[in-house]
């Protein structure tokens, strides 16, 4: 379909989509998937919904993808899929992964909705496959799941970052000190979001 639809791809498979699909803003509040119709979500339109959910819950929407495009409409736009990748996995499952990841975006994108791309990757091997998105949009990363900074000296997440050169770069999730230090150092535009049940949480004290 998304041959069909005039996308190219790269030598992996990566979609080669053009720059206009991609946010680039700032949205007001990232959502999770089975939130998105949520009492926290005031105003669809500055609203972008995210997967970072179990695989359980994902599989579904991959399967699912063409028939539930209405429920992403009308939204701001709609965060790369986060299928589990993680460096124990063998390089070509880890690969195998990041594709699938990158073909629900694509086929989002080819059917008028703007994504944001999602910086998962496994271990260093797999972050060139990253190049498939063109430099200088808004990418997204969790700290909910696998990412967290334990030394100072760990860079990874950082070289990651660079490598991509995001516009902006959106961390959802609960605070990585570590992480957000070394973006700042280095003049990355970042802006953490709170996870979605962190969300119910503030809306929950402020209401009490």
């Amino acid at each position: 379909r998304l041959k069909n639809a005039g996308v190219r791809f790269d030598a992996r498979g990566f979609p080669l989509l053009p720059r206009e699909p991609y946010l680039d803003e700032w949205p007001d509040r990232f959502i999770d998937y089975s939130h998105r119709n949520g009492s926290v979500v005031q105003d669809k339109s500055k609203t972008a919904v995210c997967f970072f959910s179990p695989d359980c819950q994902l599989f579904p929407r991959l399967e699912k993808v063409y028939e539930e495009l209405p429920k992403y409409q009308g939204f701001l736009a709609v965060a790369g899929l986060d299928l589990t990748v993680t460096q124990d996995m063998d390089f070509e499952y880890q690969s195998y992964l990041m594709l699938v990841n990158a073909l629900f975006m694509g086929a989002l994108a080819v059917n008028g909705v703007k994504v944001v791309p999602n910086l998962r990757s496994g271990n260093r091997a797999t972050v060139e496959l990253l190049s498939y998105v063109p430099t200088g949009v808004l990418w997204v990363s969790s700290s909910l799941g696998c990412r967290s900074l334990k030394s100072p000296s760990d860079t990874m997440f950082l070289e990651k970052t660079l490598y991509v050169r995001p516009s902006k770069l959106a961390l959802y999730g609960k605070s990585d000190g570590l992480a957000e230090e070394q973006l700042s150092r280095v003049g990355i535009d970042w802006r953490r979001y709170p996870d979605t049940h962190a969300q119910y949480r503030a809306r929950d004290a402020a209401a009490s």
